[in-house]
């Protein structure tokens, strides 16, 4: 019993292998989700959540993903416990979102991404690592990282814009 109610606050180390870790928490982070959902839909998405939301969000997003199974871990993915409690080095591939779901501002989402990439490649250089931006100057401290995928929010916009009308259902 203490470990589902560990496990359901999120307290419980992740024993999955090859699955996707998404760390941190923003408004795009469901758009996210339901992007995995649609390119991945034959096999099940083993998913894990690392964020810092409060208990009501996550049990509000337990709820709608439930016949996912997705796991949920608390935490500052920056940190490098936290990514060990995660199994970072088993996973297949970790997104980084420019996280607001802990105390950070928009300011500095940014920085924490950048702190959060360079963790993740420390401790599992091979998982590949896709990046969230919404500062593109910050693009370079990510390259170091040795980062594999960068997005800057807001980037293509405008490029998705044109492509929806020159090709509608795109």
């Amino acid at each position: 019993v203490e470990k589902k109610i560990r496990e359901g606050k999120g307290l419980e180390p992740v024993k999955l292998e090859d699955h996707i870790v998404l760390c941190g928490w923003n408004s795009n982070a469901e758009d996210v989700i339901a992007g995995l959902l649609r390119s991945l839909p034959e096999k099940k998405i083993r998913l894990v959540l690392v964020n810092e939301l409060p208990e009501d969000k996550i049990e509000a997003l337990k709820y709608k993903y439930r016949d996912h199974g997705f796991k949920f871990l608390r935490g500052d993915f920056a940190q490098e416990e936290v990514l060990e409690r995660v199994n970072i080095t088993k996973a297949s591939s970790a997104i980084i979102l420019a996280d607001t779901s802990g105390q950070l501002s928009l300011e500095k989402a940014d920085e924490h991404t950048i702190l959060g990439t360079l963790a993740v490649k420390s401790l599992a250089p091979e998982v590949k690592t896709c990046a969230e931006l919404l500062n593109p100057e910050n693009r370079q401290h990510l390259k170091r990282a040795n980062v594999d995928e960068i997005v800057v929010r807001g980037e293509h916009l405008g490029n998705l814009l044109a492509s929806a009308t020159v090709s509608p259902g795109l």
